[in-house]
């Protein structure tokens, strides 16, 4: 299949995820392995950027429901190319939403497994240097991100040592 046509269907995806209902469809008819397929080629960015807002819809309908897609989402193998598109700083819009999608992954909802993956992938070592992007977007995403980490790990210190 051609990357022209597979940035339409992800474009597609991006649009139907946009609705939760719709987003869990798609969870569960098998739509992430192809979407983490497309953000793992670095050799197509105009397909990253497709597949990366899909998942980023997802990822907002998952903390929408409760983490309800969570499970799905690190078991294929989302963490890994979100964390490194965060990272690429020739595309904005991918660093962006790569940044709000880990950031909605981490949620308060998560489980503590998923958090610490994500931590032993460097977010946290990305965010401050992306909050110095000079793509106001991207810095305004990765501000937003880890100061919703820094609160729920503020509070579950707090509620573990009170």
């Amino acid at each position: 299949m051609s990357d022209e046509v597979l940035s339409a269907v992800a474009r597609a995806l991006a649009n139907l995820t946009y609705d939760e209902v719709f987003a869990g469809e798609a969870v569960a008819e098998g739509a992430l392995p192809p979407l983490v397929a497309m953000l793992r080629r670095k050799d197509a960015p105009a397909l990253q950027e497709e597949a990366v807002m899909s998942v980023l819809n997802i990822t907002a309908a998952s903390t929408a429901g409760g983490g309800a897609y969570e499970e799905p989402l690190v078991a294929c193998g989302v963490l890994e190319p979100l964390v490194a598109c965060m990272g690429r700083e020739a595309n904005a819009v991918v660093q962006e939403q790569a940044c709000l999608a880990l950031g909605n992954i981490a949620s308060a909802h998560s489980n503590i497994a998923t958090r610490q993956r994500a931590l032993e992938l460097g977010v946290l070592d990305l965010l401050p240097r992306l909050r110095g992007s000079s793509s106001g977007r991207v810095a305004r995403a990765a501000e937003s991100t880890l100061r919703s980490e820094e609160r729920r790990v503020g509070k579950e210190c707090r509620s573990r040592w009170s």
